[in-house]
């Protein structure tokens, strides 16, 4: 049921409202703001790509083979079947899954927005920042992070040989344009890009809004607007991972016109969300050249390496078992559950919004998987938006 008024009516709207801004200009109007977003997006990325201190360096994510030759039991499932002189490294799964949950607890679909929707065949074009906090004392940021470029010479890595980041941030920052179209009976469609600081990953995103209950004023007008929303985000611009975070968000607001000239929309949410990572093959030991050390040989079904026992390599390796630290971590799958209170203020076409969002529930309580942390994410988000 649904009963969608115009904005609130203004006794005269500023010159930028006049004629000359008719919907004959929106599309210029949505292609200026979408410029001018997206550049600051590009200007922000370039300025962090080329350090990216909180990139994950997930090879980092290791623990020494037991005798040189096999992975404790306790790694089993994440390596390679034990193969005798073979092996200097083994992956180390707690640390992998909690790097996982955390970004994805960060990444997840925001909760930033009332369960009205634009109205039907209007657009919001916006853009929205999200910080949200993590266990950064942990071995899974430390180890997992590149750091900057002494890195690779500090002492808190663990014995990993491989450094660490002593000055991972205590939090994770997403900026976000987002674009979304009001369609008929209460659906609203909406996607966005977003970028994580100091980091070179991305993000893409797209929603579907179904607002139950919107707009009532009179009669039932005591209801608040219901929606629920479902959307998912993946992140892009890192080769060594997967990893895809859908949700589905119950949302129930309700707004309040301030003077004749504006609105206030209160409202609360609840989410449930996945957290979806996948890891590709991860070189542990990234800088130790295993082909050179092998020299493996195209002849037969299998590949041999045709380097001499004989050849001294360095710590005193055998050739071609370097190629046996090259793992696949294991799948994480995790559920999180949140609640968010948020408020929105709309003045004409423009839009302010800026909620909070926290875990009701630990990782470890919502999941069976042993490795999980006993983690609790908040998030605070802040956006602004144009509608027309």
């Amino acid at each position: 049921m649904h009963s969608h008024p115009p904005f609130p009516k203004c006794s005269k709207l500023p010159a930028l409202f006049s004629s000359a801004w008719a919907p004959n200009n929106a599309l210029s109007v949505l292609t200026a703001l979408v410029t001018i977003l997206v550049t600051v997006q590009i200007v922000g990325i370039h300025g962090v790509a080329l350090a990216g201190p909180m990139d994950p360096a997930v090879s980092r994510l290791r623990v020494a083979a037991v005798d040189g030759t096999s992975c404790p039991s306790t790694l089993s499932g994440h390596n390679p079947p034990d193969d005798p002189n073979l092996r200097d490294y083994c992956a180390h799964p707690e640390n992998w899954t909690q790097l996982m949950s955390e970004l994805g607890g960060a990444t997840l679909p925001t909760l930033n927005s009332p369960a009205h929707t634009v109205g039907p065949g209007r657009f919001q074009v916006g853009f929205e920042m999200s910080l949200t906090n993590i266990n950064v004392n942990s071995q899974a940021w430390t180890l997992g992070t590149q750091g900057d470029a002494n890195a690779g010479t500090e002492t808190c890595d663990g014995g990993t040989g491989l450094g660490c980041n002593r000055f991972a941030n205590s939090s994770l920052l997403w900026s976000r344009v987002h674009v979304r179209k009001g369609l008929p009976l209460g659906f609203e469609l909406g996607t966005n890009v977003g970028y994580l600081a100091n980091t070179t990953l991305w993000a893409v995103g797209a929603e579907v809004k179904w607002a139950l209950f919107e707009g009532f004023r009179t009669g039932l007008g005591v209801l608040p607007d219901v929606a629920v929303k479902g959307a998912v985000q993946t992140v892009l611009g890192d080769r060594e991972f997967n990893l895809t975070l859908p949700s589905l968000d119950l949302i129930v607001s309700k707004p309040f016109v301030m003077g004749g000239m504006g609105t206030l929309t209160p409202f609360v949410a609840g989410q449930f969300g996945w957290v979806l990572a996948d890891s590709a093959i991860v070189d542990l030991t990234p800088d130790v050249d295993g082909f050179e050390e092998c020299r493996p040989s195209a002849v037969g079904a299998e590949a041999t390496c045709t380097r001499p026992q004989s050849d001294a390599l360095p710590d005193g390796r055998y050739p071609g078992q370097d190629l046996n630290n090259n793992v696949s971590f294991g799948s994480v799958r995790a559920t999180r559950a949140r609640a968010a209170i948020g408020v929105q203020g709309q003045y004409n076409a423009f839009s302010a919004s800026l909620s909070w969002a926290m875990d009701v529930a630990t990782t470890a309580d919502l999941n069976t998987d042993a490795e999980l942390a006993n983690t609790l994410q908040w998030t605070v988000n802040a956006g602004i938006g144009f509608t027309f």
